[in-house]
This record gives structure tokens, C-alpha cells and sequence, in this order.
């Protein structure tokens, strides 16, 4: 699960078991910068020195690269997805898979924006206008049919809508 940083100076990758490593792209060299990282999940990049990830003991972490400080966020089970258009929020999933939240990176406060009895990817792609995104969710049809992949739908944060784009 390598993740570019927004400057493009870094690369942060997946080393198993549980370590997360950089790459510095200008000068090549590489250091571990955490050995708590749950695997399954990428971490994302929220300014060009800092990175929320989810850790080995549930929680969403932020790591600074510059000098390695990780402070936990006081968030269990809370998974970061993509950083908003105008950097100050991330779209996360629950680690049961049925919510989708928004952490405040100033605030360091989340609110549940979409929930589901189904399962939903923590996947998310930002619209530009950073009013909406995109995401995928299972549906009662795919869980029939035991399919693992879900529907794709487009969720306005304006009024709280999710519209499966593909009926």
C-alpha cells in the first residue's frame, strides 16, 4: 500500500509484519518510521510531514515523519480513507464496515456521515468540490449472490444522500 506524500518528496509503504516504511524520492534513502501498522489499510498523507494511519491495537494514529512523534487520536476502530480537497478533513470507515466518518484534522473530532446494516469499503474518492465522494457498498443483491464486491454510490455531504450509481 504505497502513498505519495502531497509534495511528491515521499513514499511511505508497507513492510510486513506491521512496519511502515519512507522513501525519500530526491535523495533515495529509506527508514522505518513505524512498527504498529495494521496491514489491510494505507495510510494517508495529511500535510507533507504528517500521516494518519491505523495501528496494530486499533487506533488512528498520527505520525509525524519529521521527528517521529506518534500521537494517538483518542479513536478506536476508525479507519482513514482520503483527505479532503481542502486538506482539513479525512474520510474514514469504521472497522466493522458498516459507517462512514469524517475526522476533523484541526479538531481532531469525527462525525458519522453515512451509515449501513451492509458492508462499506473505507476505499473513498473525493469529488474536487469536496462536497461529495464516492464509495462502494455491498447490497442486499451482491450479498444474495455471496459476492464480496459492492455497488458504487455517489454521497452528498449537502443533504445526506447516497445515490447508487449503478442500479
Amino acid at each position: 500500500y504505497p502513498a505519495l506524500s502531497p509534495d511528491g518528496k515521499w513514499l511511505t509503504y508497507y513492510r510486513h509484519p506491521g512496519h511502515l516504511g519512507i522513501y525519500n524520492l530526491e535523495n533515495k534513502q529509506t527508514k522505518e518510521i513505524a512498527d504498529d501498522m495494521y496491514n489491510k489499510q494505507p495510510p494517508v498523507w495529511i500535510s507533507n510531514t504528517h500521516i494518519l494511519y491505523y495501528s496494530t491495537n486499533n487506533q488512528l494514529m498520527l505520525l509525524d515523519i519529521s521527528t517521529g512523534e506518534k500521537r494517538m487520536t483518542g479513536y478506536e476502530k476508525i479507519i482513514p480513507g482520503a483527505l479532503s480537497p481542502d486538506g482539513k478533513t479525512v474520510l474514514c470507515g469504521n472497522y466493522d464496515g458498516n459507517k462512514i466518518v469524517l475526522y476533523s484534522i484541526n479538531d481532531n473530532k469525527i462525525e458519522t456521515v453515512y451509515k449501513h446494516r451492509l458492508y462499506i469499503a473505507s476505499s473513498f474518492i473525493w469529488r474536487p468540490d469536496g462536497r461529495s465522494f464516492l464509495f462502494s457498498r455491498q447490497t442486499w443483491t451482491e450479498q444474495l449472490k455471496f459476492r464480496e464486491g459492492g455497488a458504487l454510490f455517489l454521497f452528498s455531504l449537502k443533504d445526506g444522500t447516497a445515490k447508487d450509481l449503478m442500479p
